[in-house]
């Protein structure tokens, strides 16, 4: 068993480094309001300062802490980058 952990901890250590998000400073996005609340975050309604538009924003703590974490993620964001829909903004 502590294979198995020592293994996990060796793949989130070799993966973190990449899939860290970028350096944002706060005032890159303004938050308007929460607009939904889930088991790994919250959607944030948020207006990008770039165009001026009204964006969702998922903000997720935490995520990369171990390795079932990391795979929620990697699923979701498969599933998000599917999307094709013209409410649906392109996955960044």
């Amino acid at each position: 068993m502590a294979s198995v952990a020592h293994s996990s901890q060796a793949i989130l250590t070799a993966v973190q480094p990449f899939y860290r998000p970028p350096n944002v400073e706060q005032h890159d996005t303004q938050p308007d309001r929460p607009i939904g609340y889930g088991a790994f975050g919250v959607v944030w309604s948020v207006t990008d300062p770039r165009s001026g538009k009204r964006v969702a924003l998922k903000k997720m703590p935490n995520v990369f802490q171990n390795l079932a974490s990391c795979k929620r993620v990697f699923r979701e964001i498969r599933m998000l980058s599917s999307f094709r829909h013209d409410n649906v903004s392109i996955f960044h």
